[in-house]
């Protein structure tokens, strides 16, 4: 950094010479400072702790001028010797006039506020003759005593002093004050001296040298200051430190760091916030390095608005030690506004647009905040309807009063999708997945032609990756550079793998006769899946899978289960987005029909096997909300714990004997049905997700039709509802962690009626039914009804609940063919309470049986609900 203003003057006129070099920006760090005068007479200040310094006026015998070392004390002798152990960076002679380059650090860290200053504890000393070293004098005490008179003037103190330090590295010395405090080093303060000041002390100078030893001790302390000035005025000498610079005085090359960086109407003396978008013009931030190419560039940039008829920078040394970056401009004045147009604005409400004019067009002049003003106002309303690229960019017109603000909504010109590899830089080919299969999930405000909105990014964002044919999904909207004001969407994804298969094997573990774990049989049972989710890149899909308990003789219980999936089955430009579903299966589940009530503690299960087709379409209306139809084929065997068929459900009698004669498990009486019926599915659903947890409701209806195939010509129709509301209870912040508390309502109904076999009717109880009892415990019956409420409230971050459920069969149990409810000794309604606690996915629970009067704890996997 070049040396302050006035430094050449004080040269000239005292003799003092100052250069500066290795400034440092944030903290004192480094600099060397090389001081000389013509006087012959002798000032030595000191201070203690990390590093000490003394000032010597020249004398006959050519002693060092300034002298920094890292003791307590250090005497400079009229001969230049010096005692004690120093750091002087090095010396060098001219002629009868000597200067010292010495080092100034600041090993000894930040200065604090809190330090202690007191007159006991601060020492500044002077010697009329270096080397007698005994002549000290105390004058100056009695100024700081005045200068430390209270807290306020302290603080003062301390901080020009801290200033100072800062400015001496800078190159702004003009005067020096040294303080000494509690054993440490508190700063070196240099205090800015005016010319008039220089002039009179210079003819103090010549007067003190007349009257001898007292005149030259005087000056040592206080030759900085206005000849005769009274101990009264001396707190004047802790003068305000000088540091404004020029900003083309700052050195090519070197680096320098901002520590704020401010914008000033030199008309109003107002330094602008920095919210405003000129900011945006200045390419120097506060807290980063700059040169002086970049302030130069800074000005330029502010020239080229068009909006100031003049524009300057200073540079000044701001209070952590960094550089404070000022740009004042003076800016164009124009007349009165007459007329305001928004050119290329379509979507502009002219509402708005009429409300803005009437802001503006009383202003007697038309400034550079007019057209702020109008900027902020017209982008805002843009930004907060998410159109993030939409600017005004020009303005015209203002010279004759007819102000024209042109306008770019920020277009899409194009949409394109960019495949990346697996550390995401982008691929050397394209990948499977063709264009159209994403296109079409793209929502209307994402096509050529339409303003891109942030939200439709988010949409294109959630839908693409809901296609399950990407690890990574990513939407990156960006300014065209062939077309200005248009923008360019990159879909940037990486592909899964699309093909997969996998086989496992396991053995069933079961207590042996002595207790211990063994080996329930030698034959292990395993499963085979395989899947194809992008086939021919057209994201059609096919899915398998094949599970046993015995691969030695898989026919015994062997599952299958086989999908075809065809998404937009009648086009890409269905707007239902059709999606059709092809399947065949083999399984196995265990009939809830033929379970035991309370007081029968063994029932033989009944396994309901079903083989058969499935072909169903679904219509996709929004994200959630969907209709599924289609028709169903199947054979039901039901079959007992031997795989053997079972025709009637049995039971142990208090003799213990079992009896067969329960009620029928198929509608033929033979163990085996055969039946094809259509079904579907409305589904609607506007749930949402607060911070994680689902809020809003949803319903779901469904229907099985029979149509009189298969065995006895069934005619039937089962249907089932379902009504749920999460209801938020508070406010909370989106995008936290705050959990909002939620009251559930849960309500269920279904019913049938016509020729409905045994094992599909209805049952009550469960995990999903009635908490707190099992799975068709409670009933088994043609109608029912389900109620529940749960209150969910976050504490510590996780949600707790309680709830209460009741489910009853409306007395339809005995409409049921041999009335399953009574053979099985069940109660056909019940009510449950409890409480529990969401860790994640799982639910940890306490459920308490109304029926019985007993409670269990619960480990459950998903929602209820």
């Amino acid at each position: 950094m070049a040396a302050a203003v006035g430094a050449a003057q004080l040269a000239h006129r005292s003799g003092v010479s100052l250069a500066s070099s290795h400034t440092c920006s944030h903290a004192l760090s480094e600099a060397h400072l090389g001081f000389s005068e013509r006087s012959s007479s002798h000032a030595v200040a000191s201070f203690g702790g990390c590093a000490g310094l003394q000032l010597a006026r020249e004398g006959p015998s050519g002693a060092p001028i300034l002298t920094l070392h890292n003791y307590n004390y250090r005497r400079v002798t009229s001969g230049g010797g010096a005692t004690g152990a120093g750091a002087c960076s090095g010396s060098k002679s001219n002629g009868s006039r000597r200067e010292t380059s010495l080092r100034l650090d600041g090993s000894g860290g930040r200065w604090e506020r809190n330090a202690t200053l007191s007159p006991a504890n601060v020492v500044l000393t002077e010697a009329a003759a270096a080397a007698a070293g005994s002549s000290e004098r105390l004058k100056n005490v009695q100024v700081l005593q005045q200068a430390l008179g209270n807290e306020h003037e302290r603080w003062r103190l301390l901080k020009r002093v801290t200033l100072g330090v800062v400015g001496a590295a800078a190159g702004l010395a003009t005067r020096l004050v040294v303080v000494k405090g509690g054993g440490r080093s508190l700063g070196i303060a240099f205090a800015e001296v005016e010319d008039d000041a220089v002039s009179e002390s210079e003819d103090e100078e010549d007067k003190d040298e007349d009257e001898g030893g007292e005149g030259e001790a005087r000056e040592g302390d206080e030759g900085a200051d206005a000849g005769g000035a009274t101990q009264k005025g001396a707190s004047d000498q802790f003068q305000r430190i000088q540091k404004t610079i020029p900003w083309d005085k700052l050195q090519e090359s070197k680096r320098y760091s901002a520590e704020e960086v401010v914008l000033v109407d030199l008309l109003t003396k107002q330094v602008i916030p920095k919210t405003d978008e000129l900011y945006n013009h200045v390419q120097i931030r506060s807290g980063g390095l700059f040169t002086k190419d970049g302030v130069n560039e800074d000005l330029q940039s502010l020239i080229d608005t068009g909006l100031f008829v003049s524009v300057d920078a200073e540079v000044q040394v701001g209070s952590q030690g960094g550089l404070r970056v000022q740009y004042g401009y003076r800016e164009k004045r124009w007349p009165r506004l007459r007329s305001l147009k928004l050119m290329d604005a379509p979507h502009f409400p002219k509402e708005l647009r009429r409300q803005i004019w009437k802001e503006i067009k009383n202003d007697k002049v038309c400034t550079v905040r007019t057209l702020s003003k109008l900027k902020q106002q017209v982008e805002k309303w843009y930004h907060d309807k998410g159109f993030v690229f939409a600017q005004v960019v020009v303005f015209d017109g203002m010279d004759t009063g007819e102000l024209v603000a042109k306008i770019q909504e920020g277009y899409i010109s194009k949409v394109r999708m960019v495949f990346t590899d697996a550390v995401g830089n982008p691929a050397p080919q394209p990948g499977s997945t063709k264009w159209h299969v994403v296109e079409r999930e793209l929502p209307e405000g994402m096509q050529r032609g339409e303003m891109y909105n942030i939200e439709d990014g988010r949409k294109a964002l959630r839908d693409v990756f809901m296609l399950q044919l990407f690890e990574n999904v990513q939407v990156v909207p960006k300014p065209d550079e062939s077309e200005e004001g248009s923008v360019v969407v990159d879909i940037v994804v990486k592909e899964r793998q699309m093909k997969t298969a996998e086989v496992e094997t396991e053995w069933s573990i079961a207590p042996g006769e002595s207790g211990r774990p063994a080996l329930a049989s030698i034959q292990p049972g395993g499963s085979v899946f395989f899947e194809h989710r992008n086939i021919a890149g057209e994201n059609r899909s096919i899915y398998g899978s094949v599970s046993t308990s015995n691969l030695f003789n898989p026919q015994d219980d062997l599952g299958f289960k086989v999908e075809y999936l065809h998404p937009y089955v009648y086009g890409d430009d269905d707007p239902a987005r059709t999606t059709l579903r092809i399947s065949g299966f083999n399984s196995r589940k265990l009939s809830a029909v033929f379970t035991g009530g309370p007081s029968l503690e063994e029932v033989p299960a009944v396994w309901v096997d079903r083989t058969g087709a499935k072909l169903t379409l679904t219509e996709h209306y929004t994200r959630q909300s969907r209709v599924t139809y289609g028709m169903v084929m199947e054979e039901v065997t039901t079959r007992d714990e031997s795989s053997a068929i079972c025709t009637h459900g049995s039971r142990a009698l208090p003799s213990g004997a079992m009896t067969v004669d329960g009620p029928p498990t198929t509608l033929s009486d033979t163990g085996v049905d055969r039946v094809a019926f259509l079904q579907a599915n409305v589904t609607r659903d506007n749930t949402k997700f607060v911070n994680g947890t689902p809020v809003g409701g949803r319903e779901i209806y469904q229907l099985d039709q029979g149509v009189g195939i298969g065995s006895r010509f069934p005619f039937f129709n089962r249907h089932q509802m379902t009504i749920t509301r999460f209801i938020q209870l508070k406010e909370v912040e989106p995008n936290s962690n705050e959990l909002p508390p939620v009251a559930v309502l849960h309500g269920r109904y279904g019913g049938c009626v016509g020729d409905l076999a045994s094992y599909d009717v209805f049952t009550l109880g469960g995990p999903y039914s009635v908490r707190g009892y099992n799975v068709g415990e409670l009933a088994a019956c043609r109608r029912f009804l389900e109620l529940a409420a749960e209150l969910r409230y976050p504490i510590m971050g996780k949600h707790v609940y309680g709830f209460y459920e009741y489910g009853t069969d409306l007395n339809s149990s005995k409409d049921v063919r041999g009335n399953p409810t009574e053979f099985f000794r069940r109660v056909g309604s019940g009510a449950s309470w409890g409480c529990g606690v969401k860790l994640g996915a799982v639910r940890a629970e306490y459920a308490r049986d109304c029926n019985a009067g007993t409670g269990a704890l619960f480990v459950r996997f998903g929602e209820r609900f």
